[in-house]
């Protein structure tokens, strides 16, 4: 699985994600099915990784291009994972 098809799926379930100090944080942690937390442990570090690349790009492209947040997001995401086809 990829990277960012777990992160889509875990989005698409309504789900909050976001790396800080080298831990993995997703909210509401009752909304984590438990087919998917071996998955999300297994790929921690990795998304833990994608995460910080896509805030660090999203916050350059929001202050040095002048881009909305929700515009930069979009496009810091496409571009980590050139359209869905890329694993980071």
């Amino acid at each position: 699985m990829l990277v960012s098809t777990l992160i889509h799926d875990l989005k698409m379930r309504g789900l909050y994600m976001h790396a800080k100090d080298d831990r993995l944080y997703i909210s509401p942690a009752e909304k984590i099915p438990d087919s998917l937390r071996p998955k999300i442990k297994e790929m921690k570090d990795k998304l833990i990784l994608f995460l910080e690349q896509w805030e660090e790009r999203a916050a350059i492209m929001e202050y040095d291009a002048g881009m909305t947040r929700q515009d930069a997001e979009n496009k810091a995401y496409k571009d980590l994972t050139n359209g869905g086809q890329n694993e980071i």
